[in-house]
């Protein structure tokens, strides 16, 4: 479960992608900007175990010439855990989407799905969430 809060960073930018992209001050005229999410990085713990984390995805921010904005982050990541030795102790794969819609001057909609799974030396699971919000009101939020 470690492993899996070491992916908030991760989310955490490409959320914070997202915000800044829907709160951005629009063109005159209809824009699309895309760029993709492409980052390989490790970290080291102290007792010599080792993570490595792949993010992979793309952002995508579409401005209309009335400047109503609309973006979107799909990211994948790939998290694996080696102990001192070099030996795999665990892998997780974690896959999202966000999109986030401004409907208004200070109204917006976001939808965020989120699933991940993982296998480690003793077993494994996975999880799936749902989380929408519109206008600061949370209208589904689940999980399995």
């Amino acid at each position: 479960m470690t492993s899996l809060k070491r992916a908030t960073p991760a989310l955490a930018a490409a959320a914070l992608t997202l915000i800044i992209g829907v709160s951005s001050v629009a063109g005159a005229g209809a824009t699309v900007e895309s760029f993709p999410l492409d980052s390989r990085s490790s970290h080291e713990e102290p007792d010599g175990h080792v993570y490595w984390f792949d993010v992979t995805g793309d952002v995508r921010i579409v401005t209309t010439a009335d400047g109503r904005q609309s973006a979107s982050v799909h990211m994948r990541e790939v998290q694996t855990l080696y102990d001192p030795s070099g030996k795999l102790v665990m892998e997780a794969k974690l896959a999202s989407s966000q999109h986030a819609l401004t409907i208004g001057e200070d109204a917006f909609q976001v939808h965020l799905t989120s699933r991940a799974e993982w296998t480690n030396e003793f077993g494994g699971g996975s999880y799936h969430v749902v989380l929408q919000i519109v206008d600061g009101v949370v209208i589904v939020d689940h999980q399995r």
